[in-house]
């Protein structure tokens, strides 16, 4: 498949060798916002087959990119290019060029400030919560 922007979107898939599918995404990224150079957000998702190499494959694609914020998980399958796979490594990304401001991965500290949770108390926040 080849990746085409939409907007400030990219996105590609590949399926096979879990080693080799961030070298095969990355090589789908066209030049330009979407692909990484002015993308500020990645969105990726992977079979269960490729699930132990999710780490490592975060972390190849946010070096190819550039990007440093990555959100997605791992599905019993995943869907792209005209194509399900369930019963081998498979990977579907989206990269976007997104302001900083535009979305927030997580919690930050200033949040759990701002409901009231007192500085250095938020593992006891959530203990709290059990």
């Amino acid at each position: 498949m080849t990746a085409k922007p939409t907007g400030g979107y990219a996105a590609a898939f590949a399926a096979g060798d879990a080693a080799s599918l961030g070298a095969r995404l990355l090589a789908q990224l066209p030049k330009g916002a979407a692909g990484g150079q002015q993308a500020t957000l990645g969105i990726l998702y992977v079979s269960e087959p490729a699930a132990q190499a999710l780490p490592e494959l975060v972390d190849e694609l946010a070096a190819g990119t550039g990007i440093a914020q990555w959100t997605g998980g791992v599905g019993l399958g995943v869907c792209g290019a005209g194509e399900e796979v369930y019963d081998r490594p498979a990977a579907a990304m989206l990269t976007a060029a997104l302001p900083e401001d535009a979305f927030r991965m997580g919690f930050g500290a200033e949040w759990f400030i701002r409901i009231g949770v007192p500085e250095g108390t938020v593992d006891e926040f959530f203990a709290g919560l059990k």
